[in-house]
C-alpha cells in the first residue's frame, strides 16, 4: 500500500517535471500550442507507465500571460 503511494506521488512530480519541461522554451524546440504541450506530456507518462493510459488530461487552464509573476 505504502508503494503505490509513493508511486503515485512519484507520478505527480514526474507530470509536473515534464509540463515544465515542455512549456519552458527551447532554442532547437518546435513551437508548440500549451496545449500541445501538455497533451504530449501526458501522452510520454503514459508510455512509461506500466498501465495502459494511466493519466488523462480533464481540464486544462489557459498558460500564464506574460505580464503575470510566475513565482506566485
Amino acid at each position: 500500500m505504502e508503494t503505490q503511494r509513493a508511486s503515485v506521488s512519484l507520478g505527480r512530480w514526474s507530470l509536473w517535471l515534464l509540463l515544465l519541461g515542455l512549456v519552458l522554451p527551447s532554442s532547437s524546440a518546435q513551437a508548440l500550442s500549451f496545449r500541445e504541450a501538455v497533451l504530449r506530456a501526458v501522452d510520454q507518462l503514459n508510455e512509461r507507465s506500466s498501465e495502459a493510459n494511466l493519466y488523462r488530461l480533464l481540464e486544462l487552464d489557459p498558460p500564464p500571460s506574460d505580464d503575470e509573476d510566475l513565482g506566485t
